[in-house]
């Protein structure tokens, strides 16, 4: 007798505001080890989930940079149940195609860098996190910003992660201009059930 794979997460403090968030960008900043990259990624796949055809991207600065973070902690933390029972499979990529995971909806998570940006920012996105956002320039964010149009989901948004950094910095200029909205993260106790995006 086989038993189904149930996955559970359960966001804390600010990431339940940062979970329902539907705006166009949201950024997550705080201290390391506050689950700002699990909470993106969690959302991504609880997208791709529940919207068959969403097409979403989880980029950083280095497409090489992904696999020991982003990639480490969707494999590990998020997409487990899924990997191990088919509905979510990986593809390595091609000359055409980027790496990706592909679900069993139509849905797909491609991986990219902003290093080969042409590849990854040739298709339409409903949703793309950016990890560790602060090594991104301007320029990069704002590209990025320019392929969330994919229609699949009711809302389209870039999702970010960052340590904290500078007042003059561009990101936390950007957030006080309200073109942008920041989750402050932070080790906190009590959770919340999510439902999915």
């Amino acid at each position: 007798m086989s038993t189904a794979l149930v996955h559970r997460f359960a966001p804390r403090g600010a990431a339940i505001e940062a979970w329902n968030y539907r705006g166009p960008e949201a950024l997550l900043a705080g201290p390391a080890g506050t689950g700002k990259s699990r909470l993106a990624l969690e959302k991504l796949h609880a997208m791709a989930l529940k919207n068959p055809g969403m097409s979403g991207l989880i980029v950083r600065k280095t497409a090489v940079s992904l696999t020991a973070s982003a990639v480490a902690t969707y494999e590990r933390d998020v997409a487990a149940e899924a990997l191990l029972d088919g509905s979510v499979k990986f593809f390595g990529g091609s000359t055409r195609e980027p790496a990706q995971y592909r679900y069993s909806n139509g849905s797909h998570i491609a991986l990219g860098g902003m290093d080969n940006a042409l590849k990854i920012m040739s298709t339409e996105r409903d949703a793309v996190f950016a990890q560790e956002a602060t090594e991104l320039s301007q320029d990069d964010w704002e590209m990025i910003t320019t392929r969330l149009r994919n229609g699949q989901v009711r809302f389209q948004q870039l999702i970010a992660d960052c340590n904290p950094q500078g007042p003059d910095h561009w990101l936390k200029k950007r957030c006080e201009a309200g073109k942008t909205v920041m989750f402050h993260t932070r080790t906190t106790r009590g959770t919340s059930t999510p439902t999915a995006p």
